[in-house]
């Protein structure tokens, strides 16, 4: 897949965001404008799912890798640098497209993401935004999937020998707990 510009460069793209391996799902709805980064979609996925940017990451459209551009790494394929492609320039206008977003090289937290829908510009609004989602994002450093199921289980039995432990180390999360306002207010005043 070659990058191309789309035709709209100034519209509204929805995206559908969710983090796989999950259960129940842990995803998010996000809309920017077709002109931002993929840089700037890295930053509102950090900000709408609740992470806090500790750790590298990569986009993956079809054979294209984009991400923090690495000239010392000749191992892997080219990465493109994220500052320099918008999501206009690698989506186009299809709708439907598919592509991933890695966060957390140690603890592979993989995010599929779809293109769901273009519009126009709604100018009442403040991109990026989000307009839905479902539960909490894992904490930080929880050791990926498995490692967030067996926090999730020892948070839930308090009989487990770690309970006291994990509920220290929780400080009152809680995963079924989700706020559009809470995102929001984060993506229009970023860290």
């Amino acid at each position: 897949m070659t990058p191309r510009r789309a035709r709209r460069a100034n519209a509204a793209l929805t995206l559908r965001v969710e983090l796989t391996g999950t259960a129940p799902l842990v995803w998010r709805r996000v809309i920017l404008n077709a002109s931002d980064t993929f840089e700037d979609l890295h930053g509102a996925i950090q900000l709408a799912m609740g992470w806090e940017d500790y750790h590298l990451h990569e986009f993956r459209v079809g054979e294209l890798r984009i991400g923090i551009d690495d000239d010392e790494d000749d191992d892997g394929p080219e990465t493109i640098d994220e500052t320099t492609v918008s999501l206009a320039d690698v989506l186009g206008e299809n709708v439907g497209a598919r592509f991933e977003y890695e966060y957390d090289f140690g603890d592979t937290w993989i995010h599929h993401l779809v293109l769901e829908a273009i519009e126009e510009l709604a100018v009442e609004l403040e991109y990026p935004v989000c307009v839905a989602g479902e539960r909490a994002c894992p904490p930080e450093d929880s050791g990926g999937v498995s490692g967030f199921e067996e926090f999730l289980l020892v948070l839930s039995d308090p009989d487990h020998a770690r309970h006291g432990e994990y509920v220290r180390r929780a400080e009152g999360y809680d995963p079924t707990i989700f706020s559009v306002a809470r995102a929001n207010a984060s993506l229009q005043n970023p860290r």
